[in-house]
């Protein structure tokens, strides 16, 4: 029975691990560069990153909060 449980939970990891990123994993891998790009002082990339951040959050509010 324990094999069963550790194989269903092992097949559930390799399934979260290859579907593709959803808005909201997006938006938090934005966030992250985002905050690192400011940490180094990459001003110009953090411009970039933040229309690019705006640009996912209203994709993710337009899909998930309708």
């Amino acid at each position: 029975m324990n094999n069963d449980i550790r194989s269903m939970d092992q097949a559930d990891g390799l399934r979260r691990l290859a579907k593709p990123p959803t808005g909201l994993d997006k938006l938090k891998a934005l966030q992250v560069e985002l905050r690192s790009a400011i940490i180094a002082g990459k001003y110009k990339d953090a411009d970039r990153l933040m229309a690019l951040l705006d640009k996912a959050q209203k994709e993710l509010e337009e899909t998930h909060w309708r």
